[in-house]
């Protein structure tokens, strides 16, 4: 969207790298990571051995007042009336972004303290799962680099029933 068409000028500035395994694991996305490394003996906590992150991210955003003048500007216009007579039909949660923050995946084996040979090779026989299981999890390709956004979210409507909504990804 053309921010400037609405005098809105957003800011942006580097962050905190994003542990993206962490909220893996949160998630509970992560229990068939887990099994496969107590499978093989080791323990399965995954950060253990894997790093997965967001790194060199930079946040941009725009104030809840931009984005409240660009709501009220936006959403009564007809292509937003049928886009949300959609959402309403399918009962989904209406959000509208204030910030993103975008970086390179970064994903790599952990190497250091007790690690031996003998669980490096472990490790290296159920790491093409382990990227398998991530590159599923979050729909996204998995070669060890690339772009991720995170989305903070204003909501905008309230959800009727308790069904899950999509997360961004």
């Amino acid at each position: 969207m053309n921010l400037s068409r609405y005098n809105v000028i957003s800011s942006s500035s580097k962050v905190s790298d994003i542990d993206l395994l962490g909220q893996l694991d949160a998630d509970g996305s992560l229990n068939a990571v887990k099994e496969a490394l107590i499978n093989i003996g080791l323990s399965g906590q995954v950060s253990r051995y894997y790093s997965y992150k967001l790194v060199n991210v930079t946040q941009t955003d725009i104030s809840y007042q931009d984005a409240e003048r660009i709501f009220q500007d936006r959403a009564f216009r007809q292509d937003c009336t049928t886009w949300r007579g959609n959402i309403a039909g399918q009962n989904w949660g209406q959000y509208q972004i204030t910030a993103i923050k975008v970086g390179d995946i970064e994903f790599s084996r952990k190497s250091g303290s007790g690690f031996n040979a003998d669980v490096s090779a472990k490790l290296s026989k159920i790491e093409p799962g382990i990227k398998a299981a991530i590159k599923n999890e979050t729909r996204a390709d998995f070669s060890g680099k690339g772009v991720v956004a995170v989305f903070s979210p204003i909501l905008r409507n309230q959800v009727v029933s308790n069904k899950r909504i999509a997360r961004a990804r």
